[in-house]
């Protein structure tokens, strides 16, 4: 039996640890949507770096499926000269999502840089811009439901 290569467990520990770095950010990013965390943001300002997590997380998934690929082209005799396709596609996928990881945090603080420079503007009531105004939320009438009363 051929023993799979030594560099598997290096694979194995780098998905845990890319797997952990994604989901701890994809946490931290809801958290704040929500608003249990206080913030800046505008909830919908989170959703590019919601989103590059999320790739982040399924590109390292990919690359853990390729890995398991690698592992059954070493242990059979035919694969073995053709197990650097899958190699290949695992590190590919597993630089991925170091980079998705690298480009999501810096997007977050980006937007936090921003958020934070221009909050007066964000929160601010009526601007006007060439006629433009944008109402405050604090001004709006609150909608209710009618009650309705069933016979």
């Amino acid at each position: 039996m051929v023993t799979p290569p030594g560099s598997l467990a290096f694979y194995i520990l780098s998905f845990r640890v890319l797997i952990g770095l994604h989901g701890a950010a994809l946490l931290f990013v809801m958290l704040m949507g929500t608003g249990a965390i206080g913030s800046v943001f505008v909830p919908a300002f989170l959703r590019l770096p919601l989103f590059v997590f999320l790739m982040g997380l399924v590109s390292a998934f990919l690359a853990l499926c390729w890995s398991h690929w690698t592992l059954a082209w070493h242990s059979s005799k035919v694969g073995r000269r053709w197990a650097w396709i899958p190699g290949f596609c695992s590190a590919f996928f597993l630089a991925l999502s170091l980079a998705l990881f690298v480009v999501g945090v810096w997007g977050t603080l980006g937007l936090a840089d921003f958020a934070y420079q221009h909050s007066e503007w964000l929160t601010s009531g009526s601007q006007d811009s060439e006629g433009f105004s944008f109402p405050n939320n604090d001004q709006a009438v609150p909608y209710t439901t009618p009650y309705r009363q069933h016979p």
